[in-house]
């Protein structure tokens, strides 16, 4: 994770999702294309677009996904409601870990890490969990023709 920060700051319009997806990806802001901010609400279906053009896998799951899944050490985007801004998002990096809960078995946790707008916003609920997979150098039928 290399962190990269927001340079678009208005409310619906910014670019801290771009921002967290480059940071975890660790590319350049510009490598982005501008995904949020749109009334029409699609930023999912452009992001997907993007991942399937950049051959990156996708998940986005819900808060309450998560304990079905067993995830653990990588980073991901997490989108949170903004407290006393109505229908506004925040994505910021957070890292995703297992570690032992009270009870001595082991759960679920994410860590904020980076915030692409510097903290500048008190984050509310954990609305989205999007994690992306970078596909590899060469795909697997490329490595075993090679081999």
């Amino acid at each position: 994770m290399k962190p990269v920060f927001q340079t678009k700051f208005a409310l619906g319009k910014g670019d801290c999702l771009n921002a967290a997806i480059a940071s975890v990806l660790e590319r350049p802001l510009d490598d982005i294309p501008y995904l949020a901010g749109a009334e029409d609400g699609r930023w999912f279906e452009r992001l997907y677009a993007w991942c399937k053009a950049e051959q990156i896998g996708l998940m986005c799951l819900q808060p309450g996904d998560t304990t079905a899944f067993i995830m653990a050490n990588f980073y991901c985007v997490l989108i949170h409601e903004v407290i006393g801004v109505p229908e506004e998002n925040h994505a910021v990096v957070g890292y995703v870990q297992r570690g032992p809960s009270p009870d001595g078995q082991f759960e679920w946790t994410c860590q904020e890490v980076h915030d692409p707008n510097r903290g500048r916003h008190k984050l509310g609920e954990l609305v989205h969990i999007i994690v992306l997979i970078p596909a590899p150098a060469a795909q697997p039928q490329e490595r075993a023709m090679a081999g």
